[in-house]
């Protein structure tokens, strides 16, 4: 935290309260820009997806503590639930009123991966239920590619939702491990997808493609009004590689049309993971880190159109280092704002500007995608955020952790000046690579595993406003 923000908060404090009992609603509607603390609520790991109407749910998890809230914009209070201490949540998201999770229940000797989700409304009483769902592992003599070992969901890294006729569905990314085999390939993790839905009292669940080749590694997908694009790095070429399925229940045991190929570019080697999101229509977006030496690690944007099955690029572009730094970068999160036409790209990255580490928040109009400078948001000492979403249609709303607390910053209209994040502006370049393509094995199975309903009391925590900047210029 910046000296002035901390003097600011400090010495205002009562100030502040007073003014929000008195302003209210008036506020919140005025308002353009907050950083919320929960000083309660540790945090090491923090997630963060809107609900509605400047509401929203944030996961935090601290070592074996972790917890799920509840927090209205207006409000100086969270609701929250305990999560069991054996259960992990990688990402969540909401569709109506319910919470739709992955992750992974913690075991020896390997960990067995979870599905979860719970009623918003529950948050908002006294008490609720997890509706839980654990992988087991499954024998792979009832795949469609037979052999003698079996395999286990261990982790569900990713999700993203879809609706099929009246019911959501989850599709998920997911670490398996072929048991009696070395689950570790060309030096990475086995990672498949597949998807599942929730009835309202039982798990239903379709089939898993348990990338049996072990040569991508998974991190993200976009689903678009038609397709799931499946974006991930290679093993063996560390370049991005994606896979377009029809957007279907069961899509996975599916073969694609054309026929399951992996779609690939050369003109980068990529460092971590490939995030992606649908940006209307059937058009998609991914973002990720590649290796520019002697510099550093850059930023790369590419995007497709798909038309009968087949992605077409449209655009391709660079955020490369301009100051001599490391490698060190992690893809965060990525949202598109569908009113303003506007990409956000949440990164751990060196900046090209000062050189400076921290997170990043890159905003590219994909109204003119080769504007040549992007805006950069960040918060100074503020030293992670980890999650990204859309606010109110128009802005955006980030987690992170700052002195190993809860932190949230919302700001609900970005395009004007008034925020409290810093901007710096960034320069980028269009580029022309060749997309191809491969053929690839395509084995899935249908997963088992074990349901439980395990119920949660909620408790009632205090937050505080670091900053708080309204329209007009006024400061708080």
């Amino acid at each position: 935290m910046s000296r002035s923000i901390k003097e600011n908060y400090n010495a205002m404090k009562t100030k502040l309260l007073l003014i929000v009992l008195l302003i209210g609603c008036c506020c919140t509607a005025a308002a353009q820009s907050r950083i919320w603390e929960m000083p309660t609520i540790p945090a090491d790991t923090t997630i963060v997806r809107e609900w509605k109407e400047g509401k929203y749910i944030v996961y935090s998890r601290s070592g074996t503590s972790q917890s799920v809230s509840y927090h209205d914009n207006s409000s100086m209070v969270v609701r929250s639930a305990q999560i069991p201490s054996n259960a992990i949540i990688n990402d969540f998201r909401i569709a109506g009123d319910m919470v739709y999770a992955g992750g992974k229940v913690l075991g020896t000797p390997y960990s067995h991966g979870l599905l979860a989700c719970f009623d918003i409304n529950d948050l908002l009483g006294s008490s609720g239920v997890f509706h839980v769902y654990v992988f087991n592992s499954i024998n792979l003599m009832n795949s469609n590619c037979e052999t003698n070992y079996a395999d286990q969901v261990t982790e569900v890294k990713r999700i993203k939702l879809f609706q099929y006729g009246s019911t959501d569905h989850i599709a998920y990314i997911a670490n398996d491990s072929i048991i009696n085999l070395d689950p570790w390939i060309e030096g990475c993790r086995r990672m498949g997808y597949g998807d599942f839905c929730f009835t309202g009292s039982s798990w239903t669940p379709y089939r898993f493609n348990y990338n049996k080749d072990g040569i991508n590694v998974f991190s993200d997908m976009a689903i678009t009004d038609n397709y799931i694009a499946l974006a991930s790095k290679s093993c063996e070429y560390d370049r991005f590689e994606f896979v377009v399925h029809n957007k279907i229940i069961d899509y996975a045991n599916i073969i694609p049309t054309p026929p399951y190929l992996i779609y690939y570019f050369t003109d980068h080697k990529v460092l971590g993971r490939v995030m992606a999101t649908a940006l209307g229509g059937d058009t998609f977006a991914v973002a990720y880190h590649y290796d520019a030496p002697p510099l550093g690690a850059g930023l790369a944007v590419k995007i497709f159109n798909i038309v009968g099955g087949a992605p077409t690029l449209l655009y391709s572009l660079e955020v490369p280092p301009t100051v001599m730094s490391s490698n060190w970068c992690e893809m965060r999160d990525i949202v598109y704002v569908s009113n303003t036409g506007e990409l956000w790209l949440l990164n751990d990255i060196k900046s090209p500007a000062t050189g400076m580490g921290g997170s990043y928040i890159y905003r590219i109009d994909m109204g003119n995608v080769y504007a040549g400078v992007y805006e950069a948001h960040y918060i100074p000492d503020y030293y992670q955020l980890h999650s990204l979403d859309y606010y109110l249609n128009k802005g955006y709303i980030s987690s992170g952790k700052e002195s190993d607390a809860l932190k949230v910053l919302i700001d609900q209209n970005p395009t004007l000046p008034v925020i409290c994040p810093l901007k710096e502006n960034v320069t980028g370049r269009a580029t022309a690579p060749v997309m191809q393509y491969y053929g690839r094995s395509h084995c899935t199975f249908l997963p088992g595993g074990s349901e439980s309903h395990i119920s949660f009391n909620v408790k009632t925590r205090n937050t505080n406003i670091l900053c708080n900047q309204i329209k007009g210029g006024m400061q708080q």
